[in-house]
């Protein structure tokens, strides 16, 4: 799933403050979808989720997991069809994930208000 970045919500001076974490470029973070249907006669459905991981120590301050962000050269390998999606693939997305999510930057935002540009702009 193809990403800027994403927002964790740290609790500080207890209220919920969103912050934004991203990378300079494009993420791509592992993820799964399903087509599916609860009956023949419903419509088909697709769902979709991200997988997370536990958090690297960079980030660990922000939440205890992270989305689980491929590196360019294993996007090929997580979107290929013939590739059997087994628990060997996924821990290799995770190992390769660490040092994507080590080098992620983060920062306080301001509360989110409207639906646009100014949800990642740094907050003052």
């Amino acid at each position: 799933l193809p990403a800027s970045g994403y927002y964790e919500w740290v609790v500080e001076e207890g209220v919920k403050v969103p912050h934004y974490i991203h990378a300079d470029e494009t993420l791509a973070f592992a993820g799964l979808y399903s087509w599916w249907r609860a009956a023949e006669t419903d419509p088909w459905m697709l769902t979709a989720t991200i997988l997370t991981m536990p958090t690297v120590p960079e980030l660990a301050a922000i939440h205890d997991r992270n989305p689980v962000p491929l590196p360019k050269d294993f996007w090929a390998t997580w979107l290929d069809p013939q590739e059997v999606g087994t628990q060997q693939l996924v821990d290799l997305a995770v190992a390769q994930a660490r040092p994507v999510a080590a080098g992620l930057s983060e920062y306080r935002v301001n509360p989110f208000k409207g639906n646009g540009p100014e949800l990642i702009v740094r907050a003052t």
